[in-house]
């Protein structure tokens, strides 16, 4: 049996996830809040601003320093991020929320900055900017605070994590825990019958099947490795615990572990532990620092959703009021980051790269600041931006030659971004202009586009609010079954295709580093 345990364990490879750390940022401290004056019932007010796009959970309204609305998500779900989103700009419209602390930001005594994109291309393309926060948003290049952020001049998003913390990555070639169960699994009295099952699955290959068995004959595994796959364990205090327990459960029974394995169990640990300590960390610099900044008002945090049974915990032994809300699509199939895209993220990187994509064009090897913080981060916004407002002119039967001082000004000014004007031409309603756009190496990229308008929903953005723009989103993703069917067109090159990316409602475009490419792609706009 002995043999049989070490070939099943030879072939058992799972991969677990990694996250790079930030680069570390200034800490500074305020002083700690004092009591404020009773605010609005927060059962009601987080019903309200959910309506829709939300699960309103646990709600305790005893706290007497404040309230703290805590939004848990799946950091992988484009369309929670969106309901997210619809319920932050309800509670600042509504209910003054201007403070909010993100997950995965390093604390700093300044918020994140998105004050370049406030004015950019002038009062006259506020409506086109806030697209553009929509579509990154919708896309995973940004998080809901983000929008926020660029969105409202007047909203500070604040880091709430350690960089020391915040560091701890967990990088294992396998699953401990499970290797510990199936060792444990082997000291387990197996029937004749079930040793003849095991032996003939192991002869036709059959791995995950002999797993399965094998953990599954003996009630005490089975338990634990139930609770493994379904996610029984709510909170990282909670995994550590159950990590113990495996251990324990393995010394009672001196069970033979691979040293290997020991250690990577023992860094499974410490990675849970330390993620414990981060929860605890964001809820005292939310206690210590934001709600005196918030003057009164109740502060959001964004967090993930392995967090928020300790940070509920957290918030009320610090005499704080909390609702707990979560978007209704918190880990859908559709809508959702691939892990490849999720990882890209974790990098740094741009997570949309398909052929005619920004992101394919502008991703490069290294781990960058938050994106609105960044050359490329401004830069993909400014070359998105000036995609729409040079569509806008063409469409609405202005033209390019010359091109109006107006846009030119606008188009000269947005932030880490050169357009060549002299390079600005039509082919009916579309635009093909040529601009060098930053990458996340801050280096320049050579970058030529193709814009045009759809034509049946070229009427349908004006008027729209915040609220409106996100719901849209929200509704065509949910429409969405498997793969979102874009049109796309042969780029010519390598026999693949160039995808179309929508920029707006109406407004969609395709990119490459290849002039010929962009200038002989089928015409978008009608």
């Amino acid at each position: 049996m002995n043999c049989l345990i070490i070939m099943i364990i030879l072939l058992l490879v799972v991969s677990c996830d990694s996250t790079p750390p930030e680069k570390p940022r200034e800490i500074e401290s305020t002083p700690t809040s004092t009591p404020v004056e009773k605010q609005g019932d927060i059962e009601s007010v987080a019903k309200e601003i959910a309506e829709g796009v939300g699960n309103v959970g646990n709600i305790y309204s005893d706290g007497e320093k404040g309230q703290v609305f805590v939004f848990g998500e799946y950091h992988t779900s484009q369309i929670g991020r969106l309901q997210t989103a619809v319920m932050l700009d309800r509670l600042y419209r509504k209910h003054n929320v201007k403070i909010i602390g993100l997950e995965g930001a390093m604390q700093t005594a300044q918020p994140i900055s998105g004050d370049w994109f406030h004015n950019a291309g002038g009062d006259a393309a506020k409506t086109r900017r806030e697209e553009v926060a929509v579509m990154m948003l919708s896309d995973g290049e940004i998080n809901s605070a983000e929008l926020m952020e660029l969105v409202y001049s007047n909203v500070e998003v604040y880091g709430i994590e350690l960089p020391d913390e915040y560091g701890v990555t967990l990088d294992v070639e396998r699953s401990p825990r499970i290797m510990y169960l199936i060792a444990i699994a082997e000291k387990y009295s197996f029937s004749q019958a079930q040793i003849k099952e095991i032996n003939d699955l192991i002869g036709q290959e059959k791995i995950t099947e002999t797993f399965e068995l094998m953990l599954n004959a003996d009630p005490w595994t089975k338990k634990y490795y139930a609770a493994i796959n379904d996610g029984s364990y709510t909170s990282t205090r909670e995994l550590v615990e159950q990590i113990d327990e495996i251990k324990e459960r393995a010394h009672e029974l001196n069970v033979q572990i691979d040293t290997k394995v020991a250690e990577e169990m023992e860094e499974t640990r410490k990675f849970f532990d330390v993620a414990s300590q981060r929860s605890r960390t964001m809820v005292d610099y939310v206690a210590e620092n934001l709600i005196a900044k918030a003057s009164g008002n109740p502060v959001a945090m964004i967090i993930g959703a392995a967090h928020t049974k300790e940070v509920l915990e957290e918030l009320k032994t610090n005499n704080l009021s909390y609702a707990q809300i979560t978007p209704i699509d918190l880990n859908p199939e559709y809508g959702s980051l691939t892990m490849e895209q999720f990882e890209l993220k974790n990098q740094g990187k741009w997570a949309q790269t398909d052929l005619g994509s920004l992101g394919v064009l502008l991703n490069s090897d290294r781990n960058p600041p938050p994106m609105i913080e960044t050359a490329s981060g401004k830069s993909y916004a400014s070359a998105c931006l000036a995609s729409m407002l040079l569509a806008d002119l063409v469409y609405s039967g202005g033209s390019i030659n010359p091109l109006p001082d107006e846009l030119r000004e606008q188009l000269l000014s947005l932030p880490e971004l050169r357009v060549d004007v002299d390079s600005i031409t039509t082919d009916g309603y579309d635009v093909i202009f040529r601009m060098w756009v930053k990458n996340t190496k801050n280096k320049e990229v050579e970058i030529w586009g193709r814009v045009g308008t759809t034509e049946n929903e070229a009427n349908e953005t004006e008027g729209k609010t915040l609220e409106n723009k996100l719901l849209g989103k929200i509704s065509k993703k949910q429409q969405e079954v498997t793969n979102q069917t874009e049109n796309s067109n042969s780029d010519g090159t390598n026999g693949q295709s160039l995808k179309l990316i929508t920029l707006s409602q109406d407004k969609k475009a395709v990119f490459s580093k290849n002039e010929d490419v962009v200038v002989t792609h089928s015409t978008i706009s009608g």
